[in-house]
C-alpha cells in the first residue's frame, strides 16, 4: 500500500536527482547542426560510401585496362652465337691422301623485330623483320680465309576467326568491364542514398527525442506542482491520504518516463554522431547536438503515389543496378556461346 508507493517514489526521485541530463556530462557547448550540414559531413566521413567510391574508381581502371587487348605491341629478339670447329688431320683412303679441314670460327648475329596487335573484329596481325649476319673464318697456316653472308626478310601474318573467337568476341571483355563500371557507380549511388536515408532518419529521431525529453521534463514539473497542491489540501483537510499517494505514484511514473526520454535523447545523439562525424575528431563526440532545421517546414511539391512509383522505377539506382546485372549476364551468355563454336 502506502509504504510501497512511498518507497518507489523515493527511489525514482533519487534517481532523477542523481542522473545527469545529456548536457550535464561536460562543459562542452551544444553544437548546432542543420540537416543539410549533417548530410554533407556524412558524405565526407562515411567509410562505407568511401569504400563504394573506391570500388567505382577501381572498376573504371579495369575498364581502361580492358582496352589494352587492342594495344599495338613492339617486340624485339636479339641473338648472337659463336661456333668453333677444330681442324681435322689428313687421312689416307687406300694409297691416296684425303686433306683435313682447317680450324673454323663462325660468328652469327640475328635480329627479329616488329609490331603485333589485335583489332576489335578479333583479327590479329603480326609484322616482323628478320636479319642475320654470319661471319666464318677458316684458319690455315700460313694464311686464313674469311667469308660473310647476310640474310634479311620481312613477314606479315593476319589471322581472322570465322566462328570461335569471332562475331564480336574480342570486345566482350571491354563490354563486361563497362557494365562493371556502371554497376559499381550504381552501388556507390545506392550507398549514398542509404547514407542520406540513415542520416535523415537519425536527425528527425533526434528532433523527436529532444521534443519528447522537453515534454517529459514539463510533465514532471506539472506533476510536482500537483503534488504540492494536493499535500496542501491534505494538510487543510480537503484531500485524503489516498489522493496524496496517487499523485506521488503519478509523479514517480513521470520521473521514470523522464529518465527514459533522457536516455533516448542521448542515444539519438550518439546514433547521429556515428553517421556524421569522423572517428578521429574527438571534439565532435562531446556535448549536445542541437538540431537547427525547422521540422515544421514541409516540401512544396510532393508527387502522388503513382508518380512516385514511376519515378522510383525509372531512377532508383538499385533498380537500375539490377537491370545492368541482367545485361551483363546476357553478355556472359553470348561469350560462352561463342566459345562452343568450332
Amino acid at each position: 500500500g502506502a509504504p510501497l508507493a512511498m518507497t518507489i517514489f523515493a527511489v525514482l526521485l533519487a534517481s532523477a536527482l542523481l542522473a545527469p541530463a545529456p548536457g550535464d556530462l561536460d562543459d562542452t557547448p551544444a553544437m548546432e547542426l542543420t540537416l543539410l550540414e549533417a548530410i554533407e559531413q556524412a558524405f565526407v566521413n562515411n567509410l562505407a560510401l568511401k569504400g563504394a567510391l573506391l570500388q567505382a574508381e577501381a572498376s573504371l581502371e579495369g575498364f581502361n585496362s580492358a582496352w589494352g587487348d587492342f594495344d599495338t605491341v613492339f617486340f624485339a629478339d636479339v641473338n648472337r652465337s659463336e661456333n668453333v670447329q677444330p681442324p681435322t688431320p689428313t687421312t689416307f683412303v687406300g694409297s691416296l691422301p684425303a686433306p683435313g679441314t682447317p680450324k673454323s670460327e663462325t660468328d652469327i648475329f640475328s635480329l627479329t623485330t616488329g609490331l603485333r596487335g589485335q583489332l576489335q573484329t578479333g583479327t590479329t596481325w603480326d609484322l616482323s623483320v628478320f636479319s642475320q649476319n654470319r661471319e666464318t673464318e677458316n684458319r690455315t697456316k700460313p694464311n686464313s680465309t674469311k667469308s660473310e653472308t647476310y640474310v634479311a626478310n620481312w613477314r606479315l601474318a593476319v589471322t581472322h576467326p570465322l566462328l570461335k573467337g569471332g562475331d564480336g568476341f574480342a570486345t566482350t571483355g571491354v563490354r563486361l568491364a563497362a557494365q562493371d563500371v556502371r554497376i559499381a557507380s550504381l552501388d556507390a549511388e545506392v550507398t549514398a542514398n542509404d547514407t542520406i536515408t540513415s542520416v535523415v532518419t537519425a536527425y528527425w529521431n533526434l528532433v523527436y527525442a529532444q521534443q519528447n525529453a522537453e515534454t517529459r521534463d514539463l510533465s514532471v514539473e506539472l506533476a510536482r506542482d500537483l503534488l504540492d497542491i494536493t499535500r496542501r489540501k491534505f494538510e487543510q483537510g480537503l484531500q485524503n491520504r489516498i489522493d496524496v499517494i496517487e499523485v506521488e505514484a503519478e509523479l514517480a511514473l513521470r520521473i521514470e518516463e523522464q529518465l527514459t526520454a533522457r536516455n533516448e535523447l542521448a542515444q539519438a545523439m550518439d546514433d547521429l554522431r556515428e553517421l556524421v562525424f569522423a572517428p578521429e575528431r574527438e571534439q565532435d563526440w562531446h556535448g549536445d547536438l542541437e538540431p537547427a532545421t525547422d521540422y515544421a517546414v514541409l516540401p512544396d511539391d510532393v508527387p502522388d503515389t503513382s508518380e512516385a512509383v514511376a519515378l522510383a522505377l525509372e531512377r532508383r539506382p538499385d533498380v537500375l543496378r539490377a537491370r545492368m546485372a541482367v545485361e551483363r549476364a546476357e553478355i556472359e551468355i553470348e561469350r560462352a556461346e561463342n566459345q562452343t563454336d568450332p
